[in-house]
């Protein structure tokens, strides 16, 4: 069977040059008429003119007529050397490859295994046979991954990946051009590479990984930029959207003297914000009780005790010396502030439990009184003396 296919393709691709002089033919009006007979219809075939070796190139075959996808059509790509007609004549099994039938949207996907010019050939029963040339390239090229949005001062992941296998590339340039630099948005990669000199702020090299980690400073939509050697630069696109409130995270019960971490984040995004001021405020000293951060922060500085900044991590250490209710306030330039409520125990003293003790059972002792005591002795003293006088007599 595949036998049947290659010899009809050989004599198919002999006629590929005159197939647009057939399908002019076909869309002429003036052709269709009762004596002329019904003409075939032809198959076109859309493919990239050029691709990289192991890219996915999606190759769709439609009606040349009508517009239409067409599924179930065969799809062929044969190896050439140049543009003359030789190569179409000279198909051999050896030398075409069948990349498969079109799916119900007419599309075949495939990536070439080697560089080349390639011509490809669609077939299917009743139709006039479609062509497309493609060249496979060795080309490398880079991509960028990294999240859609951001928010100011959010530490950033910037992976930079070989495009067509993932694989990551370390030592590669990264750099960001803010969208309002420039006036028209270039249509390819190699144009933004143009614009990094004149436009771009650099990021930074990328590690082992392929990564490249960033804050960035200002909101804006920004174009970033991946370069390395004689490979394809990749691009993506990021927006930081501007930081707008904060809020505290802090325990609600703490005790006299317990170290309290209190966390201060973007109230939207959840990312730590670092050097910021807080305050904390016994609920003694305000007049109104209220949800208002704006009202607690108007109060930090003459009601409030300044408990630090945050570090990178947007933490602050703090240990209460006095028991009560206290209210904490976090305040940064140009954000809404924030605010939590923490309540402070103080520290109970231990008790003394009694101990219950068992009662001992001690034997009185038989006391003799004193008189009794120094006759006793004296029997004890005389005793040996009447024995000497005994001996004497």
């Amino acid at each position: 069977m595949k036998k049947v296919i290659l010899a009809a393709l050989t004599s198919i691709m002999v006629l590929a040059m005159l197939v647009p002089v057939i399908a002019a033919d076909v869309a002429q009006p003036e052709l269709a008429n009762d004596t002329t007979p019904e003409l075939r219809r032809a198959l076109a075939i859309k493919a990239p003119d050029v691709a990289g070796v192991n890219q996915l190139v999606t190759i769709t075959v439609f009606d040349r007529n009508t517009g239409e996808t067409v599924p179930r059509a065969g799809v062929w790509a044969v190896h050439v050397k140049d543009n003359s007609v030789e190569p179409y004549a000279a198909l051999y099994e050896n030398n075409a490859q069948f990349l498969g039938w079109t799916d119900r949207d007419g599309n075949v996907f495939h990536r070439f295994k080697g560089e080349g010019q390639y011509v490809l050939a669609a077939i299917k029963d009743g139709y006039i046979p479609g062509f497309a040339q493609i060249t496979v390239k060795p080309l490398r090229a880079l991509a960028i991954r990294v999240p859609e949005v951001a928010g100011v001062g959010e530490f950033v992941t910037i992976n930079v990946v070989e495009k067509y296998i993932g694989a990551p590339i370390p030592k590669a340039g990264v750099w960001a051009i803010d969208v309002n630099d420039i006036e028209v948005e270039p249509d390819n990669a190699e144009d933004y590479a143009a614009l990094v000199e004149k436009y771009a702020q650099f990021l930074d090299w990328t590690d082992e990984d392929g990564n490249v980690f960033h804050r960035f400073k200002e909101p804006g939509r920004y174009i970033l930029v991946a370069l390395k050697g004689n490979l394809v630069p990749g691009t993506a696109k990021i927006t930081i959207k501007p930081l707008r409130a904060l809020a505290i995270k802090a325990p609600e019960v703490a005790g006299v003297g317990q170290l309290v971490t209190i966390t201060v984040v973007e109230k939207y995004l959840g990312i730590p914000i670092p050097q910021t001021q807080v305050w904390g405020i016994n609920v003694n000293d305000i007049e109104t009780d209220t949800n208002d951060p704006e009202y607690y922060a108007s109060l930090a500085e003459k009601h409030g005790d300044f408990l630090g900044w945050t570090n990178e991590d947007g933490n602050v250490f703090h240990r209460f010396r006095e028991s009560g209710r206290y209210v904490l306030i976090a305040i940064k330039d140009d954000l809404v502030p924030g605010f939590a409520r923490i309540t402070i125990l103080s520290l109970q003293p231990v008790e003394v439990q009694p101990v219950e003790v068992q009662p001992m059972t001690v034997k009185p002792m038989t006391v003799k009184p004193i008189a009794m005591q120094r006759v006793a002795v004296q029997k004890m003293v005389m005793q040996p003396m009447m024995v000497i006088q005994e001996t004497r007599k």
